[in-house]
């Protein structure tokens, strides 16, 4: 009797075991299968548009990949030819999406009400701390009840000791450091890709992000009454400045990943916007078209920094209509992806005139050391 009950107990054992083995098999096979078919119909769980993987295309990587990352395309409307152009295939870790919490809640309408929801953004190293204190200091006397989300990508303790009791401003340590484009971008390529990823961070919680370089000085906050109305109108994106070259001039063209963009045409040759300052809120319509698309660029070296050579080299005074052999990494990206939404017409999206012009704000790229934050006691 006993015997029989031991080898009783052995078969249950074993069945158990051959139980679990399966299930554990069909769990892998399922999450692997639901990957795979989620990629081969061309949905993107992140997006409404349809910029997707494409798994179908030869060109794209062996699906043994798929369980690590996601592969989306870029598409966007060319209404000057009438077609839907799609770019190259973007990667996307799958930690990175669980970190950045996606898919993200968007804003569903950007009105009078929330428009003022936004915080503002900024991130340094050590080298450029007393620059950044000049800008804080500005944000607090113009803006005194927004937030500033103040991302150290490697302060000295000091400098952490000094920015823990100013008002307003909430220090996070952000190490960019696990993010694949990293591992082969060096200087201010790295630190320019890795903006995107405090913003995206930043939106978790919020409506809205104002990204502000250290070099940003605010002098007069009243200007910023007609942004509010505009950034309403366009939906949420905002640029304040432009540059003194176009688009065409300053991206490297063979090895942009991010789009088809059409650098030839006539509207490429327009001024490029600068990114030392941006507005943007998570809205459907520029979270899906540039938020987004940004952030994937900034995950692929090969989009963001094809080449890592700042210094244009503009042949004489044509700043437009020829390439420099330089590339200006999350201002080319930018450029590219609000161009194409917008249809290459600045003026919805640029608001140097009303603002900048307007003694809205100032650049200095260095600190006068006339501004001391002001601090408070909680």
């Amino acid at each position: 009797m006993a015997t029989s009950l031991a080898h009783a107990a052995v078969r249950l054992g074993l069945f158990v075991s051959l139980c679990s083995v399966i299930l554990v098999y069909y769990f892998l096979s399922y999450e692997r299968n639901e990957a795979i078919e989620r990629l081969n119909i061309h949905t993107n769980p992140y997006s409404t548009l349809p910029g997707h993987l494409t798994r179908k295309d030869a060109r794209v990587k062996p699906l043994k990949a798929a369980g690590d990352s996601e592969f989306y395309r870029y598409t966007y409307r060319n209404i000057h030819i009438n077609l839907t152009e799609k770019g190259k295939v973007l990667s996307a870790p799958r930690w990175a999406l669980r970190k950045h919490q996606m898919p993200l809640k968007y804003l569903e309408s950007l009105n009078a009400s929330n428009v003022h929801q936004f915080v503002f953004v900024m991130a340094c190293t050590a080298d450029h701390f007393n620059e950044s204190m000049d800008a804080l200091w500005t944000v607090q006397e113009h803006f005194p009840t927004h937030q500033v989300m103040y991302y150290d990508w490697g302060l000295d303790a000091w400098q952490v000791e000094m920015l823990k009791p100013l008002c307003g401003v909430t220090h996070i340590v952000f190490d960019i450091s696990a993010y694949p484009a990293t591992k082969v971008q060096s200087g201010r390529s790295k630190y320019q890709s890795a903006k995107i990823f405090c913003i995206m961070d930043a939106l978790i919680s919020n409506p809205g992000v104002f990204w502000i370089d250290a070099s940003i000085r605010f002098i007069n906050s009243s200007v910023f009454t007609v942004l509010y109305e505009e950034v309403i109108r366009n939906e949420g994106f905002a640029f304040f400045s432009h540059a003194d070259h176009s688009s065409f001039a300053a991206t490297h063209r063979p090895n942009v990943q991010v789009s088809t963009n059409r650098l030839d045409a006539p509207e490429a040759a327009h001024t490029k916007e600068q990114s030392n300052a941006v507005l943007m809120y998570k809205t459907r319509k520029v979270f899906d078209n540039i938020l987004w698309w940004w952030f994937l660029c900034s995950l692929n070296a090969d989009c963001m920094s094809p080449i890592l050579n700042l210094g244009c080299k503009f042949k004489g005074e044509d700043n437009r209509r020829t390439y420099a052999q330089c590339h200006r990494f999350d201002q080319s990206a930018t450029n590219i992806l609000a161009q194409n939404l917008y249809h290459h017409n600045d003026s919805y999206y640029n608001f140097e005139k009303q603002i900048k012009f307007h003694g809205g704000f100032d650049v200095q790229r260095d600190s006068s050391g006339l501004y001391t934050p002001k601090t408070c006691t909680y």
